[in-house]
């Protein structure tokens, strides 16, 4: 339990009586989470005690976090008393369920600005007269220091909290973002950040490559040197991630869609971001051609590469082109027909294969030719063997008995897909059994993702969801 705020772990999900994200304005047919933002007009309007009822649960639960129990100090007041016109509360949540929120206000603050005269760096960790310090290692002394000083009212990230088993699952993120829009599009360095955690730090340098020796502290606000900056002639906005132009394909060149997972990678070679989680089990040199608008097109030299993923088996198979490093095919190896079987070009002809793929929701007909028959024989026992060894059969339908979260991944830290209520119905394609984290993991067909099935840990042992066949035959034999 972390001590200090920014930023906290909410014990759990907190699930109220009515519809957050709908009170908040989410629009009908809303999918996944939802943030809103509940300021002293709202407060005023219809949905105010609904409201109220909420903070004054946001601000036990916050409380609790930092095991201050139910005692707020006066920047840390209760949520519902909104004593500051100007405090503003961001709510992330789907549907009943809460799933964290943060506080925003403005503070006034006196700082020394970066570049002063009368600046020294002082550390102030457990320091209990930091102003003595700094007096003592200014010239001039102690006034002199205070006259240098300058009055400031910056918005201030008065509190975050994020629901325990939700962090690094990417709703920080999306919080921080909603936040920092919703100020007036300012930058993470234009906010005062109230006693900010380790974890909250490390969020900082994780995402935007801040430290606390970009700032300082004023009072027990983090204050980064960039605030002072002229934001109207540098305008700072969150990095985003550049990507590369890819090259006029020539005349003669397939006209080939574009891969998504690949369209993403920016390094050298495309296919060392694989092989971090996947082992290379077979490589061979070989021609691709690709079925594009009724005929087939050659694709040129390359390698073939079939792939198997370290922690859950899965098989995949990418093709690459020799002269850029291009890749052209990359689909997982399904045990599901009409996909991933084997046929020959024509008959008498035992170099070529050919077969159907998808790539994410997309259909593709690919074929390859080698150089021998052998070559090829020996691609088709690799092929069907991995075929054979895929989970991906007819998906089995469980049923969720715990709300979880889905995420993209297998890794129970990736990214936030939506919640699944409890009695909800899901086709699981593919289970994995992560030791580390004591859990078993699904994926499911929609929403497309992987959750949790099964825990073996101490603190929250149990199951998630179980399969549809032994719920009907536990229910039979109790009956």
């Amino acid at each position: 339990t972390q001590k200090h705020s920014p930023t906290q772990q909410l014990n759990s999900l907190m699930e109220f009586p009515f519809d957050v994200s709908k009170l908040l304005g989410a629009p009908d047919g809303q999918f996944g989470a939802f943030i809103g933002r509940i300021d002293s007009a709202l407060l005023a309007g219809p949905e105010g005690p609904q409201l109220r009822e909420l903070l004054s649960t946001l601000d036990e639960q916050s409380a609790a976090a930092r095991g201050q129990g139910g005692c707020c100090s006066e920047d840390e007041q209760p949520l519902a008393a909104a004593r500051l016109p100007d405090d503003v509360v961001y709510v992330l949540a789907e549907g009943c369920d809460l799933l964290g929120f943060a506080r925003v206000g403005t503070r006034s603050l006196r700082a020394l600005p970066p570049g002063s005269t009368q600046e020294k760096v002082v550390t102030n960790e457990g320091c209990g007269d930091a102003q003595a310090t700094m007096a003592a290692a200014v010239k001039g002394g102690y006034g002199a220091y205070q006259s240098s000083l300058q009055e400031i009212k910056p918005r201030c990230l008065l509190d975050v909290c994020i629901v325990r088993g939700f962090s690094r699952r990417g709703l920080g993120r999306l919080l921080l973002d909603a936040v920092l829009r919703s100020e007036g599009d300012l930058h993470v360095t234009q906010l005062a950040h109230f006693s900010p955690s380790e974890s909250w730090l490390a969020f900082l340098h994780r995402h935007f490559k801040l430290c606390p020796a970009d700032g300082k502290m004023a009072s027990s606000f983090l204050l980064f040197d960039d605030y002072f900056k002229d934001r109207s002639v540098h305008p700072d906005v969150p990095k985003q991630q550049e990507t590369k132009t890819s090259e006029v394909q020539a005349d003669d060149e397939p006209k080939l869609e574009e891969v998504p997972e690949m369209a993403e990678l920016t390094v050298d070679d495309p296919l060392d971001a694989y092989k971090v989680d996947e082992d290379v089990v077979y490589t061979h040199r070989t021609k691709l051609f690709c079925f594009n608008n009724n005929e087939w097109q050659d694709a040129g030299a390359g390698e073939v590469h079939i792939l198997q993923n370290k922690v859950s088996g899965r098989m995949r198979l990418i093709w690459q082109q020799e002269s850029n490093k291009r890749v052209i095919a990359n689909h997982f190896i399904i045990n599901q027909d009409p996909f991933c079987k084997l046929e020959r070009h024509s008959k008498g002809n035992d170099k070529t294969w050919m077969w159907t793929a998808k790539e994410r929701v997309v259909e593709r007909r690919f074929a390859l030719k080698f150089k021998s028959a052998e070559e090829a024989l020996g691609f088709r026992e690799v092929f069907e063997g991995a075929r054979r060894k895929s989970c991906e059969k007819d998906p089995v339908e469980w049923v969720v008995l715990r709300k979880v979260g889905v995420t993209t991944d297998l890794a129970v830290r990736s990214r936030h897909v939506c919640l699944l209520r409890v009695g909800s119905a899901v086709k699981v394609q593919e289970v994995a059994h992560l030791a580390e984290e004591k859990l078993v993991r699904a994926r499911i067909v929609s929403p497309a993702g992987w959750i949790s099935i099964l825990s073996h840990s101490p603190e929250d042992v149990g199951s998630y969801a179980v399969e549809r066949s032994d719920m009907d035959r536990y229910l039979q034999a109790s009956s």
